[in-house]
C-alpha cells in the first residue's frame, strides 16, 4: 500500500464511523417518534431526517476538504516532486466540494426517507403492535445503517479522492494528461475495463477533457456528475502521464 492508498484508507475509516454514528443517531430520534399510523409517522420521518441534512453535508464537506489536503498534496508531490506551489483552498476548489456534499447530502436524506418509509409502512400494514412495529423498524434501520454507512464511506472515498487527485494536478501547469486505470478483477465492469483500455498511458487526454465511459462522460471515476449506473460502486482511478513533448510518465496510481 502506498501514501496515497494508506491516506484513502485512513479518511474511509473516519467517514465509515462518523456516518454510522449519524444514521444510528438519526434511527433512535426516529424510533422514538414512533406512530402507529403509518401517515403521521411518515411525517415525523421526514422531519426528522430533514433536519439531519446540513448534518450529513458537513461531514461530507469535511472529509472532502481533508482529502483535498492530504490526498491532493500528495499527488501533487508525486507530479511534480514538491509540496511547493499546491493550493488545497482555491476559490474554484471549496465551490466545487461545497456543491459535492450538498448534492450528495441530498441523495442520502431522499434515499433514508425511502427506505425507512418502505420498512415503516410494511410493518404497519401487517398490523403489528405498537411494540412490535417499533422493535422492528429499530432493528432493521440499525442494520441498515451500519450497511449503508460502510458502503457510502467506500463510493464518497473514491469519488472524493479521485476529484482531488484531478484538483492537484490541474496546478501542474498544463504539464501532464490524465489517463483512466480500471481494477484487473471478476468484479470490473465492461465499461470500465473499456475505459482504461481506451485511455490508457499511451492515449491519455487532457485534464479538461471528460473521458467517455458507457453513456456517461465523466471528468475522473465516480464523477457524480455522470449516469448512475457508471458511477456507483465504480473502483477505478486516475493515472497520469507528462505531455508527449515531456514523454516522461510521472505517475501510476494504481
Amino acid at each position: 500500500m502506498n501514501e496515497g492508498e494508506a491516506i484513502k484508507f485512513r479518511y474511509f475509516n473516519i467517514l465509515d464511523r462518523q456516518l454510522k454514528k449519524f444514521f444510528l443517531k438519526q434511527n433512535l430520534k426516529i424510533v422514538e417518534n414512533f406512530d402507529a399510523k403509518y401517515d403521521e409517522f411518515k411525517k415525523n420521518i421526514i422531519r426528522i431526517i430533514d433536519e439531519d441534512k446540513p448534518e450529513a453535508e458537513k461531514i461530507l464537506r469535511n472529509i472532502y476538504t481533508e482529502l483535498m489536503r492530504n490526498y491532493g498534496l500528495w499527488q501533487f508531490n508525486e507530479l511534480t516532486g514538491s509540496i511547493t506551489g499546491f493550493n488545497p483552498t482555491t476559490t474554484e476548489i471549496i465551490k466545487s466540494i461545497r456543491a459535492m456534499a450538498q448534492e450528495q447530502a441530498d441523495v442520502i436524506t431522499e434515499s433514508s426517507k425511502h427506505l425507512i418509509s418502505v420498512i415503516a409502512k410494511n410493518a404497519i400494514d401487517q398490523g403489528w403492535t405498537i411494540d412490535q412495529t417499533s422493535n422492528l423498524v429499530k432493528e432493521k434501520i440499525t442494520g441498515l445503517a451500519k450497511y449503508r454507512a460502510k458502503r457510502i464511506a467506500r463510493f464518497e472515498l473514491i469519488g472524493g479522492a479521485n476529484h482531488a487527485s484531478l484538483k492537484s494536478a490541474e496546478q501542474v501547469s498544463g504539464k501532464v494528461q490524465k489517463y483512466w486505470i480500471y481494477t484487473h478483477d471478476s468484479r470490473v465492469r465492461p465499461t470500465h475495463k473499456q475505459a482504461g483500455i481506451k485511455y490508457n498511458n499511451k492515449n491519455p487526454i487532457d485534464l479538461d477533457k471528460k473521458f467517455k465511459v458507457g453513456n456517461a462522460e465523466l471528468m475522473y471515476p465516480a464523477d457524480r456528475n455522470g449516469d448512475k449506473k457508471e458511477i456507483f460502486g465504480c473502483r477505478c482511478t486516475i493515472g497520469y502521464t507528462r505531455k508527449k513533448e515531456d514523454s516522461k510518465n510521472v505517475n501510476k496510481n494504481s
